[in-house]
């Protein structure tokens, strides 16, 4: 990313704040605008095909809303949400947006939300995609969730939804397991069966029974205990060998 030239990225459907958006970047002169988009699905395209280091997103587009756009996203730039409803603000922060501006806005709140943006550019920061680092980003069929890595005690896959279980509660996602497994630090976490993946953190010990079946035990509040499958179960013994 060049550093005097930030390529920025506007998903609106709305032909006055797309001009309004394009003017005020191009007043900046940090900001580059390298692309537009006035649906979400279009978005969505555009942003998995090229590299943005700034987007600027509604969050009701025509087609994918701005939250979906960022759900579809592997990599997610820094992220202004530019919308007239104040209600989705908690969920947009979840996903670690930079700010969150309210429509009408003027230059002097624009300026401030891009200011905001460069700090973190600058220090290298918290963004979108490093939230990764402080937990799981997920959501179900209404609400965003960011599930801080310590609280996730396992996961299970059931069907063509995963649900974590952590500490407090367990939260259900339309993402498959095989989808999260890349999104989780790998030295804290091993799958340990098909349908199960384990925070190491939380284990106790494992067992074998009769019948060549490894079961095992987690050290939470429910006591948890999970088969071993047997592709696994070598992995996992080389990791508590460690």
């Amino acid at each position: 990313m060049d550093k005097l030239r930030i390529k920025a990225f506007i998903a609106e459907d709305e032909e006055y704040a797309l001009e309004l958006l394009a003017g005020y970047i191009q007043k900046r002169p940090e900001l580059e605008l390298a692309g537009y988009a006035e649906s979400g699905d279009e978005a969505l395209k555009k942003i998995r095909s090229q590299s943005y280091d700034l987007l600027f997103i509604d969050i009701n587009l025509p087609g994918l809303s701005g939250m979906e756009v960022l759900q579809g996203l592997e990599r997610i730039p820094y992220v202004i949400f530019t919308t007239a409803y104040d209600e989705y603000a908690i969920k947009a922060f979840d996903l670690g947006a930079v700010d969150y501006i309210l429509k009408p806005f003027d230059r002097k709140r624009f300026n401030k939300a891009v200011d905001r943006a460069l700090s973190r550019i600058g220090k290298d920061s918290l963004n979108a995609e490093s939230i990764r680092m402080l937990g799981l980003s997920c959501r179900n069929s209404d609400s965003y969730f960011l599930i801080p890595y310590d609280d996730i005690v396992y996961l299970s896959t059931h069907a063509k939804h995963t649900v974590i279980h952590t500490k407090n509660k367990e939260v259900k996602t339309t993402k498959m397991l095989k989808s999260i497994i890349d999104n989780l630090p790998e030295i804290k976490f091993k799958r340990i069966h098909k349908q199960y993946m384990i925070n190491l953190d939380y284990v106790s010990h494992y067992k074998y029974f009769e019948g060549g079946q490894y079961v095992l035990f987690m050290d939470d509040e429910e006591k948890t205990t999970l088969p071993i499958g047997r592709k696994y179960f070598e992995e996992l013994r080389r990791t508590f060998r460690k």
